[in-house]
């Protein structure tokens, strides 16, 4: 416990001293008073976290920020047991089947289909596998690590919207920062955790390697990339076209053209495939909350074929933006999801007004691709109001951009003005 609670303080103190030292933190043009103060914020959210799910999450196998970290600690206990073998043996399966099964066998989460790089369950509990060895097993070690790494990627995905866009810094951090699901459920040990800061430095690096090219760049975006699909290939797929609309700028429109056509021909033959595995998302999510009994649950249309999937649509639009403004059950933490939607719906309004957006038009196209995709799977598959707020995060810093790229902040003025 003392051991565990001084190197949580020593990780506090190093990573506070690279804020003042790194090049990536002096190159953000943000005063170091707003980095502190969202990274403050940030701890704060994973204690408040760590509360909800003590609180109202009595079955610790079902609170997501205990489960993954109390898998890894069943395998490092058996593999203790196990000399014959080492912790990269289970990570990648590369030992006796018959002894992984064994060391495996009182996991609950440890997903035996596929494999560490595609399955993210076992992802998660590889990190705090990993992180075992750094902790011996202080919960709040991990918690930390994990805050920290997202803390990150959303710096890094913060200057990455800076160098695309020409909105000031200090909006665009705002803007990156602002949001109290995305602040709250990227606080813990989770999948978003770790998800934003894969999605973040994939991005970062891309525009690294588009501004000069290095084979560092290049290594290091390829190994975001390999990370984020090993994470939510979902995003990975979804985002892949405005990554290589950045990392290839003056590549020819009839390359673009051609590749499109290709990945809408190839969607088109395997849409039966990926219409079953959203079917199968949707029963799993259908069945969570049965054993739950989600107070937040709305039903979600079955959709059998093509034509019913696609004529869901604007429900399953419906479903993201406007359905968490008028919640199924009314408390506190209802009432502050429906006031965030509320805002993010509001801030739609002035593009009635405003009809040129500050991005070019192949970045622009390939952000609208981005939102619209991610929202249609998540408004598809999750029917518990309390998922889908937190699986939606991944739009929101995108959706604030996409937004505020309309603006024309002195027509916004004028108007305010007169009225």
């Amino acid at each position: 416990m003392l051991l565990g609670s001084l190197t949580f303080v020593l990780i506090l103190i190093g990573f506070s001293i690279a804020i003042f030292r790194l090049s990536f933190f002096q190159n953000l043009k943000i005063p170091k008073i707003w980095i502190f103060g969202a990274l403050t914020i940030k701890l704060i959210a994973s204690f408040v976290l760590v509360w909800i799910y003590t609180t109202y999450y009595p079955d610790r196998n079902s609170a997501d920020i205990f489960k993954y970290f109390d898998d890894a600690i069943s395998i490092k206990t058996n593999l203790a047991e196990n000399k014959n073998l080492n912790v990269f043996d289970v990570l990648f399966q590369s030992g006796s089947k018959k002894e992984i099964q064994e060391t495996l066998k009182s996991t609950q989460h440890w997903d035996p289909k596929g494999t560490i790089f595609i399955n993210d369950n076992r992802t998660i509990i590889s990190l705090n596998l990993l992180l075992l060895y750094l902790s011996q097993g202080f919960y709040p070690i991990h918690a930390l690590v994990f805050s920290l790494l997202c803390f990150l990627g959303l710096l890094a995905l913060y200057d990455f919207f800076k160098r695309i866009s020409n909105l000031s810094p200090r909006l665009i951090f705002i803007l990156t920062f602002i949001s109290p699901s995305l602040m709250l459920w990227t606080s813990g040990i989770l999948k978003e955790s770790w998800l934003f800061f894969c999605l973040g430095f994939t991005l970062y690096f891309s525009q690294k390697l588009k501004e000069k090219f290095s084979w560092n760049s290049l290594f290091l975006l390829l190994l975001f990339v390999l990370l984020l699909a090993g994470i939510k290939q979902y995003v990975f797929l979804f985002i892949l076209p405005f990554i290589l609309n950045v990392a290839i700028p003056k590549v020819k429109s009839k390359l673009i053209l051609t590749a499109s056509l290709f990945i809408l021909i190839f969607s088109f033959l395997s849409f039966d495939f990926i219409l079953k595995e959203l079917q199968n998302k949707l029963v799993d999510f259908n069945q969570l909350a049965l054993d739950t009994r989600a107070n937040s649950y709305f039903k979600i249309k079955d959709y059998s074929s093509k034509a019913d999937f696609v004529l869901g649509i604007p429900e399953y639009i419906y479903n993201v933006l406007l359905r968490p403004i008028i919640p199924n059950k009314w408390n506190v933490f209802s009432i502050l999801n429906s006031l965030e939607s509320l805002v993010l719906f509001i801030l739609l309004m002035p593009l009635l007004w405003w009809k040129k957006s500050s991005f070019n038009k192949r970045i622009l196209g390939t952000l609208i691709l981005y939102l619209f995709l991610t929202t249609i799977l998540i408004g598809s598959t999750i029917p518990i109001l309390g998922a889908l707020i937190r699986y939606r995060i991944v739009l929101i810093p995108f959706y604030l951009i996409f937004i505020f790229s309309f603006y024309k902040f002195s027509s916004l003025y004028s108007l305010i003005k007169k009225s």
